[in-house]
């Protein structure tokens, strides 16, 4: 394990609001060879001796990880890490298929994720439905919020939230939502979404 600093808290005190960044504790290196550039501290808070922060990797917008350690203690970048996305955090795209998407969890970027899926925050606005597409790998849904009308083939069925379901490596999908609501979902891609795994289909 990598050691990537001491952490001590004495020249913040016990910070209640993030400060960005801040000036008082530099840039650590990235360790085991990654070769990234520098992890900035962004934001600080604190609740007795817990403390986490949340950093970025220096020159990237939009991923940063946060990390969980206790005052005064030193970081070990297995023992103490964990990876939390937030969503607020994700930038917010137009998919191919004309959904709101923002990505939370994909192995192929920047920070750091073991696992194969992708992992996406999508919504589709009342009276609008996605394209119909297909990926040649499969992918679940789960509904969080709305309601709307799932088409798989030649299927479809009403979905509401709490609704998960599977869509099989390449069969023609789309969602409509026919409510008076966001239609808010999860989507898990595996293995994780690629742009050339996806086509958008003319009926």
């Amino acid at each position: 394990m990598t050691a990537f600093g001491t952490f001590s808290t004495s020249p913040l005190g016990s910070v209640e609001k993030p400060t960005s960044p801040v000036a008082s504790l530099p840039p650590l290196p990235v360790g085991e060879g990654q070769g990234r550039g520098s992890l900035w501290l962004c934001e600080v808070f604190s609740t007795g001796r817990l403390r986490w922060a949340t950093q970025s990797r220096e020159g990237m917008s939009g991923a940063k990880t946060r990390l969980t350690y206790e005052e005064n203690s030193v970081f070990k970048q297995k023992a103490h890490t964990m990876l939390i996305r937030s969503l607020s955090d994700c930038d917010e795209i137009v998919a191919g298929d004309g959904t709101i998407l923002r990505e939370l969890l994909h192995p192929g970027r920047e920070y750091r994720f073991a696992g194969r899926y992708s992992l996406a925050y999508a919504v589709v606005s009342a009276g609008e439905e996605s394209k119909p597409h297909r990926l040649n790998c499969s992918e679940v849904y789960y509904i969080l919020s709305g309601e709307g009308k799932m088409h798989i083939g030649d299927k479809q069925a009403i979905v509401l939230p709490g609704d998960a379901f599977e869509i099989g490596a390449g069969e023609i999908q789309w969602i409509e939502n026919d409510g008076a609501e966001p239609l808010a979902f999860l989507c898990i891609v595996d293995p994780a979404w690629k742009a050339e795994n996806e086509e958008i289909v003319a009926l």
